[in-house]
């Protein structure tokens, strides 16, 4: 699998666990990717200060 494909398969289980469309679950990933995690914690995901301070974008895809 490429990555992009990895992304859109956490994308589609993000959307399905929180409830939402995928446009927002793959709009929240996409702000991640740029370094800002604050729509994934909005949505529930649970990110350590760590991952947050380092921004950990993979360790980040992880925890979903």
């Amino acid at each position: 699998n490429t990555k992009a494909q990895k992304l859109q398969a956490i994308a589609l289980d993000l959307a399905a666990g929180a409830g939402i469309s995928l446009e927002k679950a793959t709009s929240a990933i996409s702000r991640a990717q740029s370094g800002s995690f604050t729509s994934l914690e909005r949505l529930g995901v649970k990110l350590d200060a760590s991952t947050k301070k380092t921004k950990d974008v993979d360790a980040a895809m992880t925890c979903m």
